[in-house]
């Protein structure tokens, strides 16, 4: 039996690993409908993970504020940095947004 992190590497997006046949991956969407991206990649194709589906939150409530940062023209900005491998399968490894140093 899979523990839940396995079940949902991306809770509500992604297959489990078992699935997809590689353990490295998190995954692929859990159904047709889910539309996964990754923006802005790198010359590696790393970028942010976006995703949008039919069943979308609108945004977070009484916060329009963090709404308008993480939704943007209906795919939520996951702040996850990812890429898809050569198999079509999400790898997510980390926050871009902790990626980000500011100088002082």
């Amino acid at each position: 039996m899979l523990s839940e992190p396995d079940l949902y590497a991306i809770p509500g997006i992604c297959r489990d690993r078992a699935l997809a046949h590689d353990p490295d991956t998190t995954g692929i969407g859990m159904a047709e409908d889910i539309e996964i991206r990754i923006e802005q990649p790198d010359m590696h194709g790393v970028g942010e993970i976006v995703v949008r589906h039919p069943n979308m939150f609108l945004g977070y409530y009484k916060n329009p504020q963090a709404s308008v940062v993480d939704m943007r023209d209906g795919w939520l900005h996951s702040g996850d940095a990812g890429y898809f491998n050569d198999s079509s399968l999400l790898v997510s490894f980390s926050k871009a947004a902790s990626e980000i140093v500011n100088e002082t």
